[in-house]
């Protein structure tokens, strides 16, 4: 997945005019080497390669949709590297870039929404949470996640659930919880393709190893 999403991003930097040759090759360095740190989960690593990149994808006039992926990247580095608020301020950011495109795309708006909905349940943010999985959930659904991953699919509401549950709304978090757990029965054996990296957890075994 990350191949893939540095493959559209390479492209998406490439289309800017000539005089920013420099600047948009240095962009593109720095976002090849932030999903390698990425991928060894050298996150702080990836923090600073992804800064690099934002940085040098504006000073190169990237298109918007090339900013608002350094973007993202960078507001997941912060928030996996625990600085939670500046994370939610990258991700907002991310989200609003990717929103006011002429053409967004769905997957990226999903997949900025989510992260928005995992960070902020983080944060204790139980209704802002809440919301933002409200938003991500229909354009997962088009996207075809219930029948292409159902058991990660599964695992995401069962999250919404949690997030509606600690926001006091008990009864339609049961629901959800409901239709989670008929997804798996459904699908016996299986499990998930996409497996979501929380940020909690990772600050978590930052804290453990001091």
């Amino acid at each position: 997945m990350l191949r893939t999403s540095v493959a559209y991003v390479l492209l998406v930097f490439l289309l800017t005019a000539c005089a920013q040759d420099l600047t948009r090759h240095n962009a593109m360095r720095y976002y090849d080497l932030a999903l390698r740190a990425e991928q060894a989960k050298d996150y702080a690593g990836a923090k600073e390669a992804y800064r690099r990149a934002l940085i040098n994808a504006r000073d190169g006039e990237a298109p918007q949709a090339g900013i608002s992926a350094a973007t993202y990247g960078l507001g997941r580095m912060t928030g996996y590297t625990c600085d939670y608020a500046t994370a939610e301020k990258l991700l907002r950011e991310a989200l609003e870039l990717e929103q006011t495109l002429p053409n967004p795309v769905p997957g990226n708006l999903s997949k900025r929404l989510s992260e928005l909905a995992r960070l902020t349940f983080d944060e204790g943010k139980y209704q802002d949470s809440v919301a933002f999985y409200e938003q991500a959930l229909p354009i997962l659904e088009k996207l075809g996640a219930p029948r292409s991953d159902p058991i990660g699919y599964a695992t995401y509401l069962e999250d919404y659930a949690f997030a509606m549950a600690r926001n006091g709304s008990d009864d339609q978090a049961a629901q959800v919880r409901a239709k989670a757990l008929a997804i798996r029965r459904a699908n016996p054996g299986k499990g998930a393709q996409f497996v979501p990296l929380y940020y909690r957890d990772v600050c978590r075994v930052k804290q453990s190893l001091g």
